[in-house]
């Protein structure tokens, strides 16, 4: 009979022997024991407990914990389940399994506990649906027979590639039990049955633990559809540790298994065959260990479920806000996810921790493992398998500042690794891929393959033409670099995760270090492999990528390399604007060491083909490659950006970056909108732009229009500290323009006495040219600066200043044989009470004595009374995204010269000093100082403030209006 509701407030035992039982109930709901067998006496017959019922059955409430249901098995007491034990209930092939062949031969004997029971075997090829679900039908030793025929081919050799065992084989997992919890399916609903467990506290406070073990228990036609009820649910399992071992479940409507907020939990060495969205999630949990299972087939949904948007075989720990500690997830298999095989969050590069996170192996999926998280922290990865993906291999997207990726094995994926790196801050982020190795094709021809040349295996793409794998191959896509990650769950504006779909970084090292590319080759009607690409959808900036200590097995070099053409279709206004994004025409590669151009220990780099940049006395055009080899190293990518308020929606590119002598000219786009506002793009674009230059050498930066306020200037990939380059950078404003590194003003160039001009950068020795060095030249209104080493990163500004024209009455000569300018600007601040360095000199002539000179503002002023709260230093704003920080850089919405109260502090103290000027002059205290008479002064003071006129004028000491209508100046 099919009872309605059973509740057990006492024990509810199987006993073992028995005959076979079956319990068919509507909801079943374990207040005290459910044992079937015990770990010393297996039940070896056969019992199933099958739930009854329809989506809209009444739904009962339980516990607060556990959310009501109907179809049902809750527990809130103890079960202890125990299946009839074997010694293994997966094992790889020994010997390949072809088409039409009803055998295998296994790694190992398994018992005769497998005759008439379900196994998967997984895929040995890109195609999704290429695992097989057989019934076992004779067992011999290690060699089982089964029903129906294969119909796809399953790898079952070790094959060596460049020294490494490569072992693709297939694994045999064993699906059917004889326990079987199962919910009698509803075809038209899908609504089949579900398991929750959990701790509860009654009404008078006491706490109930949960006690869960089951062993050898076969779960199948379970989940509800449209929801995230799994087959499988522990919800706040915390007293007594769940353990799930070798135990199966298939064909859920929903979630396999999923863990919430529980703690102690062991999974082991389950097979999960058939379920929707996830077959393994755990959330908010800590100091559980998953694995040595086994999740054969993941399929997508195509509606979206709250929190639930992440489709993968293993899902750990992927909710945005959680901090999972303690895990062990080791030597899991995933095989042909409809999307991710393993989405995981994992945030540590201590040791310790990243021994616990290895050994696994993503077969067949979309995208093996997807890794992405919101803080700024390290990540290692380290020790992971993934095979004939066809998107990824491995896609990192994160906000970390630091990510290594070490010690993996990636063959067969149309693309093996993605490394996208952000920070919350804009800080210099790092990556670094090594000691790995990437196999383009696990078989290099079809004699190598036993398989006869019908096959239909995607690693033999050069036998089968006619097959999707007739197509290239790639390996290591370049490491690029975003203002933060995307955290999981992952909105489908997101999808798919390696695009890119935000601001690019400013500064971003990418190393790649003791890999080895082994197996690419042309096939397929002329059809390359390629070794190292691009993404196209890195359309700002691509990281600077650094090789050294390649090495190449069986590879075809003709296409080593591939850049990417930017997308024509971006030409749009609500994505790069009128012209292309110019990130990939500004991609550097160097070859530090000469081992992957194969020039040892010469080397060189390898650069994008951008337009105007080609340096023919030093490069050769490589169209194979779509790139320029370069015979020299020195080569860099200049980095730049506005720091102004507006610098997400004031335009003022084409930016044109020139060299005369070099036939240099590299025209740069504007960032590309990467916002929605709702259904429409933001129509806000980032003013930052890297461009490829050669060291070493003068470079004109021209904007078409008004340059920002504040701009930051760095480079990336240079790689030794004596590496400089010089910029020139004119300004429509007659504002001084200065530098800050560290939020510290850098003194500019001062005067040569000798040759009475100011000192240029041009003047300098490369020796003495030091990271920051730079001059003025009022008349050009244009800066000159160095940027220099492997650190230089600092910010030019338009300063608020005050621009003095002061004429002595001592002849020119007199005041060059008394120390000129040296001892003018001492003797200026001793009078005004400032620091010299303040002071800057820009001409000397006749006239008497004429000197035009200019007072910067303090960069350290007193701090005027604030009030608020501070700012969170997280980068956080709360909703989970990143916000978008230059601190570091001293940024702010006004110019950038710091908090709008430093900035009006600096102001105040400027005028001060002006006023104090004034008055000492009118005084005769400035005259005093120099022995002699002020004969007249002219003074203007510079600044972004609104535009204030005002005149002093005194009979002894003239001081002369001067009336300028521009927006940013006082006069006086």
């Amino acid at each position: 009979p099919i009872l309605a509701n059973v509740v057990v407030e006492g024990y509810l035992t199987f006993k073992n022997p028995g005959n076979n039982v079956i319990l068919n109930a509507n909801t079943v709901l374990i207040k005290r024991k459910l044992l079937i067998g015990s770990e010393s006496m297996p039940m070896l017959k056969n019992v199933a407990i099958r739930l009854h019922g329809e989506r809209n059955d009444p739904a009962l409430t339980f516990t607060p914990e556990i959310p009501s249901c109907n179809k049902c098995l809750v527990i809130v007491g103890e079960a202890q389940i125990y299946g009839q034990q074997m010694d293994h209930n997966m094992q790889k092939l020994q010997g390949h399994g072809l088409v039409g062949a009803t055998s295998l031969t296994l790694d190992d004997t398994v018992s005769g506990y497998w005759v008439d029971r379900k196994v998967v075997i997984t895929p040995s090829s890109k195609e999704v649906m290429s695992y097989e679900v057989v019934t076992v039908t004779e067992v011999d030793g290690n060699t089982i027979t089964f029903t129906p025929a294969l119909t796809k081919n399953h790898i079952g050799e070790i094959e060596n590639i460049a020294g490494v065992d490569v072992d693709a084989r297939a694994t045999v997992g064993l699906i059917g039990h004889n326990v079987v919890i199962e919910g009698v399916h509803d075809a038209e609903n899908e609504w089949n049955g579900v398991i929750y467990a959990g701790d509860y506290m009654d009404s008078e406070g006491n706490l109930h633990p949960t006690t869960i073990n089951f062993n050898g228990v076969e779960m199948r036609n379970l989940g509800q559809h449209q929801s995230e009820r799994a087959a499988l649910q522990l919800i706040g399992v915390k007293k007594n540790p769940a353990k799930i071992h070798r135990c199966s479940i298939y064909n859920s409507n929903t979630f396999g298994l999923s863990v919430i907020d529980s703690s102690g939990f062991i999974m082991t060495e389950n097979v999960i065959v058939d379920n929707w969205i996830i077959g393994l999630r755990v959330q908010k949990s800590n100091d559980f260990e998953v694995s040595r299972n086994l999740v054969v087939h993941t399929k997508k949904r195509d509606f979206t479920i709250k929190k639930a948007e992440t489709t993968a075989s293993y899902a750990i720990c992927v909710d945005k806000s959680e901090r999972c500690q303690n895990i062990i997830f080791k030597d899991n298999l995933s095989a042909s996810s409809e999307y991710w095989g393993v989405a995981f969050k994992f945030e540590s590069c201590d040791d310790d921790k990243t021994m616990n996170w290895r050994g696994n192996i993503v077969f067949s999926a979309h995208t093996g493992f997807a890794n992405s998280a919101p803080k700024p922290l390290c990540s290692d990865i380290s020790h992971q398998f993934a095979f004939f993906c066809r998107d990824y291999g491995l896609v990192t997207i994160q906000n970390y500042i630091d990510v290594r990726i070490h010690d993996m094995q990636f063959v067969g994926n149309t693309n093996a690794l993605a490394m996208i790196v952000g920070s919350t801050r804009n800080k210099p982020t790092q990556a670094k891929f090594s000691d790995s190795l990437l196999i383009g094709n696990l078989y290099t021809n079809c004699a190598d393959n036993d398989f006869g040349d019908t096959v239909d295996s995607p690693m033999i793409s050069s036998c089968n033409l006619e097959t999707e794998q007739c197509s290239s191959n790639m390996g290591y896509e370049l490491s690029t670099s975003v203002e933060g990650g995307k955290p999981f769950p992952v909105s489908p504006s997101n999808f798919p995760l390696q695009t890119i779909k935000k601001v690019p970084n400013v500064r971003s090292i990418a190393l790649v270090e003791g890999v080895t590319f082994a197996n690419f080759f042309q096939k397929c009607n002329s059809i390359n492999d390629v070794m190292v690409d691009a993404s196209t959808t890195a359309s700002d900036m691509t990281s600077v990528n650094e090789f050294r200590n390649i090495n190449f097995f069986n590879s075809d070099t003709l296409k080593k390399v591939f850049i990417p053409e930017p997308l024509p279709e971006d030409i749009k206004v609500d994505d790069c604007g009128e012209f292309e994004c110019t990130g990939l025409f500004n991609i550097l590669i160097e070859d530090t060491d000469g081992t992957f151009l194969q020039n040892a220990p010469a080397g060189g780099s390898i650069r994008s083909n951008a337009p105007g940049t080609l340096v023919p006395s030093d490069c050769t055009l490589k169209p194979e490659w779509n790139a320029v080899e370069c015979k020299s190293k020195d080569y860099a990518q200049l980095a730049f950006d506005s720091l102004d308020a507006d610098m997400d929606q004031r335009l003022f590119s084409p930016i044109y970056v020139k060299n005369e002598e070099l036939e240099f000219n590299n025209k740069l786009n504007t960032g590309r909108d990467h916002g929605w506002n709702h259904v429409y793009t933001s129509l806000e674009r980032r003013s930052r732009f890297h461009s490829i230059i050669k060291t070493g050498h003068e470079y004109d930066i021209q904007a078409s229009g008004t340059w920002p306020s504040a701009m930051r200037f760095t480079w990336n990939g240079v790689l030794e500290n004596d590496e400089y380059v010089i910029i020139r950078q004119q300004f429509d404003s007659p504002q001084k323009v200065g530098i800050k590194i560290d939020g510290k003003l850098v003194k500019s160039l001062g005067y040569n006495s000798t040759e009475r001009r100011p000192i240029l950068v041009s003047d300098l020795e490369t020796t003495e040219l030091k990271c920051g060095t730079h001059h003025y030249d009022k008349e050009t209104q244009s800066i000159i600066f160095v940027i220099k080493g492997t650190d230089c990163d600092f910010k030019v500004h338009l300063q608020d200043s005050i621009e003095v024209s002061l004429r002595l009455d001592i002849p020119v000569e007199n005041f060059w044989s008394t120390d000129g300018p040296t001892s003018f600007v001492d003797s200026m601040a001793s009078v005004l009470g400032i620091n010299p360095s303040r002071i800057v000199v820009v001409d000397i002539r006749e006239g008497s004595t004429i000197v035009d000179f200019i007072i910067t503002e303090d960069d350290d002023p007193e701090p005027q009374p604030t009030t608020g709260d501070d700012d969170d230093d997280s980068g956080n704003d709360g909703d989970g995204e990143t916000d978008n920080d230059d601190s570091d850089q001293d940024n702010n919405n006004s110019g950038g010269n710091g908090s709008s109260d430093q900035s009006a502090a600096m102001l105040a103290e400027l005028k001060t000093v002006y006023q104090e000027l004034v008055d000492k002059t009118k005084a005769g205290d400035v005259g005093k100082t120099f022995n002699t008479e002020v004969l007249d002064m002219s003074v203007t003071i510079r600044t972004d403030e609104k535009p204030k006129q005002n005149s002093v004028v005194d009979t002894q000491v003239p001081i002369v209006e001067v009336k300028d209508n521009e927006s940013n100046t006082y006069t006086y």
